[in-house]
């Protein structure tokens, strides 16, 4: 599966024509990391959340430093994802902080 250019996603997930080539029949886990919690990135959170019937976990890492994302932007976040409807009822959502931390021209 090619994934779209960054700027992207929200367009092509919005409109579903996301061709996955049946993958996501078999999709078990799924990794996020330097997760910020942009729309963007929600986005493809609920289409994996929404589509993989097979889902078991889904781990998103938070990046360790984000300029204006405090715990309770983190939380709110979260429960947000957690709200989200899933195809997998057995699937497993943790979240995580990131160990790294990146210097503040990198991520923003």
């Amino acid at each position: 599966m090619s994934i779209p250019k960054h700027h992207q996603y929200g367009r092509v997930l919005a409109g579903k024509r996301v061709v996955t080539g049946g993958i996501l029949k078999h999709l078990i886990t799924v990794k996020i990391t330097c997760f910020r919690g942009r729309e963007t990135e929600l986005d493809v959170v609920r289409y994996f959340l929404d589509k993989a019937y097979t889902l078991e976990k889904m781990t998103i890492t938070y990046l360790n430093k984000i300029e204006g994302l405090d715990a309770d932007d983190q939380l709110r976040i979260s429960e947000k994802i957690l709200s989200f409807t899933t195809l997998s009822p057995g699937a497993v959502v943790s979240f995580s902080l990131s160990k790294v931390r990146y210097p503040v021209g990198i991520v923003n």
